[in-house]
């Protein structure tokens, strides 16, 4: 590879009770073809193996952390921010691994093209080794904020991300908003959309997979982690339309919590019918049974909990026999509602 230098990538990787997968994910970063790079690990008070994993590297280029108690993977990475020292931030989850061309790849593009801020790649979803997808995401920020706007929020692999360090002294870190809810990175990469030229390459260079632990730690019933990343696409809309968003002032924070928390209010079951299908789209079984118990438990046989104890028919049809494209319409047209819903109607704005 030439390069006219040799840009210093700093490697984020965060690991809470990631035995399982650690070394995988470390590998695959110290066998990159491009190997000027300081990977730093972060082991977030892990309650298995995780931190005698990555006592046994001996590489140098490997920096250690550790948290005394549990911090979340928001208040993490936002800490690993402030150790890096690299011109380029990259991402790698605990739990997944990188092609070994990624850095490369990614470093390439960088080269190639002077006004590049921020480059991401296409991804794997590792189901199991027969069941692979792969993914598609548009190419052109042009495309990505093309799709965006119509509701779909699947536009790149967060952790497939490589960014210039000048994004994130422009930016700062993850929005504390975000802490234990997700989609801190899709919100933070929403922001840079407006100003900041991004690409997606078109090589399959990250595999990620969805891990669960056991159900008791997995289930989650905080009303706002079901809506993370409508808030996120709510708040890139409001900066477009309006100059700012709502999670900049405390008024606006409280209003949209309110906004959102109001209907679970309202209905005490409704968080667990929420929470029952999203353990069944993970394929957690002995979660989505919990919550159907506990609905039914609070408000008896009722024809919306009789639903809730059929639905593993229809969820999968969707997941299983639903073409992929009609999946993300059916994703794409909830977004729009819940745009609709705080204040912003797409339809009037085409």
């Amino acid at each position: 590879m030439s390069l006219k230098y040799r840009p210093l990538i700093s490697v984020i990787m965060p690991a809470f009770n990631a035995e399982k997968y650690l070394e995988r994910a470390i590998d695959s970063i110290l066998n990159q073809t491009y190997e000027y790079f300081e990977l730093l690990i972060l082991d977030d008070a892990s309650e298995d193996n995780s931190s005698n994993i990555v006592k046994r590297y001996t590489d140098p280029r490997i920096k250690r952390f550790k948290n005394e108690t549990n911090q979340g993977y928001l208040k993490s990475v936002n800490f690993l921010f402030t150790q890096t020292t690299g011109n380029l931030i990259a991402f790698q989850d605990a739990d997944d691994w990188s092609d070994r061309a990624r850095f490369e790849s990614q470093v390439k593009a960088f080269e190639d093209d002077i006004d590049l801020k921020f480059c991401g790649t296409q991804c794997i979803h590792y189901k199991n080794s027969q069941t692979n997808v792969y993914s598609n995401f548009p190419l052109t920020l042009h495309k990505v904020v093309e799709q965006l706007e119509r509701g779909d929020t699947v536009v790149l692999c967060g952790a497939s991300v490589m960014l210039k360090r000048e994004l994130l002294e422009r930016y700062g870190g993850y929005r504390e908003f975000f802490d234990r809810i997700g989609a801190e990175h899709l919100d933070w990469f929403y922001q840079m959309f407006h100003r900041e030229k991004f690409i997606n390459l078109p090589q399959h260079l990250y595999t990620y997979r969805a891990v669960h632990d056991s159900f008791t730690k997995s289930l989650d019933l905080h009303p706002l982690k079901y809506h993370c990343t409508q808030i996120a696409l709510l708040t890139y809309w409001q900066r477009k339309l309006f100059g700012s968003d709502a999670l900049n002032d405390e008024n606006g924070r409280t209003e949209i919590v309110t906004k959102i928390e109001e209907p679970y209010g309202n209905e005490e079951t409704l968080i667990y019918k929420r929470a029952a299908i999203t353990q069944l789209a993970f394929g957690q079984l002995s979660g989505y049974l919990y919550c159907v118990k506990k609905s039914i438990s609070i408000s008896g046989l009722t024809v919306g909990n009789v639903k809730l104890a059929l639905i593993w028919l229809p969820m999968f049809i969707f997941k299983e026999i639903l073409p992929l494209k009609l999946q993300r319409k059916v994703v794409e047209r909830n977004n729009v509602k819940f745009l609709k819903q705080m204040g912003i109607d797409l339809d009037k704005l085409q």
